[in-house]
């Protein structure tokens, strides 16, 4: 799994290296797993620092 972007930002380059090894290959959806539960989407988009449009992209898949 190649972390990318804001998060690799966001994590660093160690921590953004080590989630790779531990869950490469795995789909992570982890917003799209809280909107599945009932959270909503602005809750969703405090929680991980995105953006609601971003969120509604990891929804829509």
């Amino acid at each position: 799994m190649r972390v990318q972007g804001e998060l690799r930002r966001l994590l660093g380059e160690e921590c953004a290296e080590a989630l790779g090894r531990r869950y490469g290959g795995t789909y992570l959806s982890v917003p799209r797993r809280g909107h599945q539960a009932g959270t909503s989407v602005a809750a969703l988009a405090r929680a991980y620092g995105m953006s609601e449009r971003q969120v509604w992209r990891i929804i829509r898949g």
